[in-house]
């Protein structure tokens, strides 16, 4: 029991250290990861808005790689603008806040 609350007594000291002594922590490796895993998200999730704006363009051959994909997105129309742009967004901060910690 007197573990337990040495072990919060520590916890909450710990919450109560000035903001500049809690940014300067560093995040661990781990989230870096994370973050470049959404920021790739981001990154597919606005190449497929561009290729839905643009049919036709000199990127409309990347379809080629999942064809299936673009009949099931070409198929919903609009919508797959609205939920790719969502994706992206979430994917987006995501990474932004996975990156500052």
């Amino acid at each position: 029991m007197q573990l337990e609350s040495i072990s919060l007594i520590r916890y909450l000291g710990a919450m109560r250290k000035p903001v500049g002594e809690i940014a300067s922590v560093r995040t661990p490796g781990v989230y870096r990861w994370f973050a470049a895993f959404f920021a790739f998200g981001a990154t597919m999730c606005a190449l497929t808005v561009g290729l839905l704006l643009f049919p036709g363009s000199a990127l409309d051959s990347l379809w080629r790689i999942n064809p299936d994909a673009a009949l099931a997105f070409n198929s919903m129309g609009h919508w797959a603008l609205i939920l790719m742009l969502t994706v992206g967004t979430g994917c987006s901060f995501a990474a932004i806040g996975l990156w500052q910690g």
